[in-house]
């Protein structure tokens, strides 16, 4: 999903289709493939995509359209056909937010969100030593200070985010995740905070 978690689906007991633990159904024979909420937003999956990295024998589609049980909805428009990057989204009121992306350190990434009422930047630090991989440091805000983000360069893992009020969080590595015989991730999760603000 769009917030980076996973649904497993399982096919239902009866009449065809999936259901998630959310009670999501996941509708395989419609066209586009659809996902209903258990509030009732339906959401299209119209867009094939490119497949993720860790998963490269599975076909990826993604959302184009969001629509609500009053009738609200969001379009999703992508760069081009088999893309994974927006290039926009319209909303119920016609309104269009536009993302613009860069290349950097040999990755593309999200540099703007721009539109009515909205104006955020990001700024990417590219991985010393490694092609293809960036840090996020900077979500800069249209008033007030930016979000603030400090990694460990060797694992890529997050240890310090500081919000706009000046509040910082810290963490410590915990897990160790052995992924096959090929990969090992370090994960790192909010261990202990540190709470600072300016006087």
């Amino acid at each position: 999903m769009a917030d980076g978690s996973r649904h497993a689906a399982f096919k239902k007991a009866s009449g065809s289709g999936y259901i998630t633990k959310d009670y999501w159904l996941v509708n395989l024979d419609s066209s586009p493939y659809t996902v209903t909420l258990a509030n009732g937003t339906i959401i299209y999956f119209a867009q094939s995509g490119p497949p993720h990295p860790d998963f490269t024998t599975y076909f990826v589609y993604y959302a184009t359209n969001i629509k609500d049980v009053n009738g609200n909805e969001i379009n999703i428009y992508y760069a081009g056909s088999g893309s994974s990057e927006i290039d926009y989204v319209i909303d119920s009121v016609g309104r269009r937010i536009e993302f613009t992306t860069s290349v950097i350190n040999s990755a593309t990434r999200l540099t703007s969100i721009t539109g009515p009422g909205v104006s955020i930047t990001y700024t990417h630090t590219p991985h010393s030593q490694t092609s293809g991989k960036t840090f996020l440091t900077r979500a800069n805000l249209p008033v007030g200070n930016p979000w603030q983000y400090a990694y460990d360069e060797p694992t890529y893992g997050l240890t310090q985010l500081t919000t706009p009020s000046g509040m910082a969080l810290g963490g410590q590595p915990e897990h160790l995740i052995l992924k096959g015989l090929t990969q090992i991730l370090f994960t790192r999760r909010v261990g202990q905070r540190i709470i600072s603000r300016p006087i």
